[in-house]
C-alpha cells in the first residue's frame, strides 16, 4: 500500500512539472547529459527536471551536439569525468 502511494506521489509531482514547464517549450537552458540512447539523449536542469532530445526532433542539431559530445568527451576522458559530470 505504502510502495503505491510512493508511486502516486512520484506521478503527482511529474504531472506538475509538465504543468508548470509547458510554458518553456522552445527555450534553451543549461543542463546535464544524463543518459544517452539510440533515440536521443536525455538532459536534467538544474532544478531536476528531466527531458528526451530526441534525433527526430532536430536530425542536424542532434549530430552537431554528438560530435561536439564526442569530441569533448574524448579530450576529457583521461581527467577522470564520467557520465554525469557537469558540461555547460
Amino acid at each position: 500500500m505504502e510502495r503505491r502511494a510512493d508511486e502516486a506521489e512520484r506521478e503527482t509531482i511529474k504531472l506538475k512539472k509538465c504543468s508548470i514547464w509547458k510554458n518553456y517549450i522552445g527555450e534553451t537552458f543549461a543542463g546535464v547529459i544524463s543518459g544517452v540512447a539510440e533515440y536521443g539523449f536525455f538532459v536534467e536542469l538544474e532544478n531536476t527536471v528531466e527531458g528526451l532530445v530526441r534525433v527526430t526532433s532536430s536530425p542536424m542539431i542532434f549530430i552537431s551536439i554528438m560530435k561536439k559530445l564526442m569530441n569533448w568527451w574524448e579530450k576529457q576522458r583521461t581527467a577522470g569525468l564520467n557520465w554525469g559530470s557537469r558540461c555547460v
